[in-house]
């Protein structure tokens, strides 16, 4: 026979975690950017958090949004919010950000999709011009991220390496609002083709004065998450130091490089045949060149 004293009490426990919970949640809707929703007060809050996961606090939402969405004023809040969601508003927002649709709309999972840039030097070489063409007055930035348990010189741990792109879509005050381009990865240092890649990556950037660079030191769980389009790159991290990725945009011996010639050589043999270096002398972007490569030698 069922202890009914003993039935109420663990329903008591699980309501009372339930409103413990549901507390926590209000306090802190960036809690609503994981997981699937289930309702629409749920859905705004997972808005509000993607603004304030940029760095838009809930009554500066207006800003960004007032003049597309009269209806939306500096008092906003997941209730007010609530009645407001439309198609049009979940597609702006999401363009706005860059983030997937369907998980805007309440889907559990990736937030971003990531680029494949990976053995499509091409990609890259095309995105990062349309991007300087969107911002041509503007810094975007291209950042790399390592592991905090790893010392700066990559070849002594050959960690795994996560990038992302910045892209400012606002100004805020005194303050960039950026919409993030993750990469797929995260790529492995101590992997040739992708060391030639990172290599390539950081060159292209840094040489032809296109993006400038940024390295991070942050926990592990995070970069994976970023590489994996299921974190927004810049929200709660933590960064415990900072290094240079345009170190190793160049062979050891030249600038500041730091890349062994024997891999520096080896990016010159992954690519050598590559219609890319077609494309970027077309371009006008200076690619990784054989005569820096010369030079590194000639110093050695």
């Amino acid at each position: 026979m069922i202890d009914l004293a003993w039935g109420i009490s663990i329903f008591d426990r699980v309501l009372g975690l339930g409103r413990h919970l549901f507390g926590q949640y209000r306090k802190n809707p960036s809690l609503y950017l994981e997981g699937k929703l289930t309702s629409g007060l749920e859905l705004a809050y997972r808005i509000i958090a993607l603004f304030e996961a940029h760095d838009v606090s809930r009554t500066q939402i207006y800003r960004l949004l007032g003049k597309e969405f009269p209806d939306i004023k500096p008092s906003l809040n997941a209730e007010a919010l609530q009645p407001l969601i439309s198609a049009e508003l979940i597609a702006h927002v999401a363009g706005l950000f860059g983030v997937r649709k369907a998980w805007l709309e309440g889907e559990a999972g990736r937030i971003y999709e990531p680029l494949c840039h990976y053995k499509n030097i091409s990609a890259y070489v095309d995105f990062i011009g349309k991007l300087k063409d969107r911002n041509p007055d503007d810094l975007c930035f291209l950042t790399a991220l390592k592991p905090a348990h790893t010392v700066d010189d990559l070849y002594l741990d050959g960690p795994d390496i996560a990038l992302f792109f910045s892209e400012p879509i606002a100004e805020i005050d005194d303050k960039t609002i950026y919409r993030y381009h993750p990469m797929y990865g995260p790529l492995p240092w101590d992997h040739s083709p992708a060391l030639y890649h990172l290599c390539a990556f950081f060159n292209i950037a840094y040489e032809g004065r296109i993006l400038p660079l940024k390295g991070y030191s942050v926990p592990q769980k995070h970069l994976a998450k970023v590489a994996a389009g299921e974190a927004i790159p810049m929200h709660h991290v933590k960064i415990s130091g900072i290094w240079h990725p345009e170190d190793y945009a160049y062979p050891a011996g030249s600038y500041n490089g730091r890349v062994e010639l024997g891999d520096w050589q080896g990016v010159m043999d992954y690519f050598k045949n590559s219609s890319v270096m077609i494309q970027l002398r077309k371009d006008g972007v200076r690619q990784f060149s054989q005569e820096v490569f010369d030079d590194a030698c000639d110093r050695s």
